[in-house]
């Protein structure tokens, strides 16, 4: 048996539009060729894109990660399922629900037996950053990675 079970993936950036459902779509992909079966858990209630695009083809999940309830179904539904990968879809303003509540995942990491990957997206705006120091201050037991979205704003920001 494998050290740990497989990832839940977050992606997150704090912010609409960075493209974080994008990324949603890839992580997605990169299970399923592999034959494994992710559970989509998206907490993005403005833009259902991702849930609509999963809900019949992979076991989807709305979570409402900005209180405490959802966190902790979050947590159930990663113990609950511990042989599938868990992909989190974000929305903007997710950081509110991370500072809040956030550290709960964290500390039950060890427990699940589960890495958490975060998948996190910027732009080219300062708050971007401001946004992602946020959510490492938090989520101390994240391996994090980081990719800048070049598409939005002046490119001498």
């Amino acid at each position: 048996m494998s050290e740990h079970n497989p990832d839940i993936v977050y992606v997150g950036g704090g912010k609409g539009g960075l493209g974080k459902t994008i990324c949603v779509d890839m992580v997605i992909d990169h299970y399923m060729r592999r034959e494994k079966t992710p559970h989509l858990v998206d907490s993005d209630n403005s833009n259902l894109d991702a849930w609509k695009k999963y809900e019949k083809t992979i076991p989807s999940h709305r979570v409402n990660l900005d209180v405490k309830d959802g966190w902790m179904e979050l947590i159930d539904l990663a113990d609950e399922h511990p042989q599938h990968p868990l992909v989190i879809n974000t929305g903007s303003r997710s950081n509110e629900g991370v500072d809040k509540f956030g550290p709960m995942l964290n500390n039950a990491l060890g427990d699940l037996r589960r890495k958490l990957v975060v998948l996190w997206v910027l732009n080219r705006d300062t708050d971007s950053f401001s946004l992602l120091q946020g959510f490492a201050d938090k989520m101390t037991k994240a391996e994090l990675h980081v990719g800048k979205n070049m598409h939005w704003g002046a490119p001498e920001k």
